[in-house]
């Protein structure tokens, strides 16, 4: 086991997100509450101290992280919301932070 000098911050999709996603299916299905926190972006950040550090971060990729998720979900993007602002951004996703990443190698 190695512990990586790496956090993670775990993007979870917030009811609004939901209803936009839903709003653009091509098979015309609703995804529910429980899809969605089954499919959580993690994405790896610095290592930090001071949560205030990792938001911090956050702070400084938040359009290319909600870039993703809108990607991910919709590639065309003339059906995504015009205008992305911090503020919509958490509107939209919550943001968990996980300090410590594990990495074990088993090797045969």
């Amino acid at each position: 086991m190695q512990t990586l000098d790496s956090a993670v911050a775990i993007i979870k999709f917030k009811p609004p997100f939901i209803r936009w996603a839903n709003t653009c299916t091509a098979d015309g299905n609703l995804y529910s509450k429980e899809f969605f926190a089954d499919n959580s972006i993690a994405v790896v950040i610095p290592a930090y101290t001071f949560k205030s550090e990792a938001r911090g971060y956050i702070n400084t990729v938040w359009q290319d992280v909600f870039k993703y998720a809108l990607t991910w979900w919709e590639g065309n993007e003339f059906l995504w919301p015009t205008e992305r602002t911090r503020k919509m951004f958490g509107q939209w996703f919550e943001v968990k932070f996980v300090p410590m990443v594990l990495y074990f190698s088993h090797t045969q």
